[in-house]
């Protein structure tokens, strides 16, 4: 069997496909994302991603989790911290992959009759080979691994950190957003703030589409869509047509 670098004695090395399950798959699924944080497949009735919303958060959690397999790949933990680390590390990111999938599952479900539902095994997968890791690493050397601190900062860190700054990004944009449908002073930020949001798709700015319709003052009615077209250089009144749903 292949030697993965300098892999401890002890344990054994990840097989080419769990690499290719923990490490490449995710990776292109991430980067060639066809219906999850994008949209670029015209299947689903929504023009918009699954989680196009979580955008900020699954991409550091995913992508958190894929780059902490790809370290401990090429740097296999030796000494009982790092092991404990590395363990915590995987934990975290087994969960998030367990977890992302069942979010995704029942979208894969129905997806399987357009064929593109088979993406939805990815997150399982990875979460096996991530978990896989983590696994041996819990059960050889680690005495006590529970109450090491090193675990708890591994594991926490690919939960806490995309957590936070998904939190972050939606309470920007929903303020931001709620500035301008108040017409409170501040508009100018309000605007920069949106149109800073280099994250966000047009689907970001329908709170400001839903309030736009729901107004009764013209003159609000019209800083509505001047805020929109000036945010995303599109009309408020095409977006409102091609979303609502009588």
């Amino acid at each position: 069997m292949a030697r993965w670098f300098n892999w401890p004695d002890d344990l054994d090395p990840p097989t080419p496909f769990q690499v290719l399950c923990g490490l490449v798959v995710p990776l292109l699924a991430l980067v060639f994302d066809p219906i999850v944080f994008h949209k670029r497949l015209r299947l689903a009735i929504s023009d918009a991603g699954i989680f196009e919303a979580l955008r900020v958060g699954g991409y550091l959690a995913l992508g958190g989790s894929i780059l902490a397999y790809a370290s401990i790949l090429v740097l296999p933990p030796h000494r009982p911290a790092a092991r404990t680390l590395a363990a915590g590390l995987l934990c975290g990111a087994t969960l998030i992959a367990y977890g992302f999938g069942l979010a995704l599952a029942p979208a894969s479900l129905l997806g399987l009759l357009f064929i593109i539902g088979i993406l939805g095994v990815i997150p399982f997968l990875a979460a096996w080979a991530y978990g896989r890791i983590a696994w041996q690493l819990l059960h050889f050397g680690l005495p006590r691994w529970y109450r090491r601190w090193q675990f708890w900062l591994g594991f926490l860190l690919l939960l806490i950190i995309p957590l936070g700054a998904q939190v972050y990004a939606t309470r920007r944009i929903d303020s931001a957003s709620q500035t301008l449908i108040a017409g409170d002073s501040g508009r100018r930020e309000a605007i920069a703030t949106l149109r800073s949001a280099f994250w966000c798709s047009v689907s970001c700015y329908d709170q400001l589409v839903w309030a736009y319709d729901r107004e009764s003052d013209p003159a609000r009615e019209a800083a509505l869509a001047d805020a929109y077209r000036e945010i995303t250089g599109g009309s408020i009144e095409d977006r409102f047509e091609l979303i609502y749903t009588p």
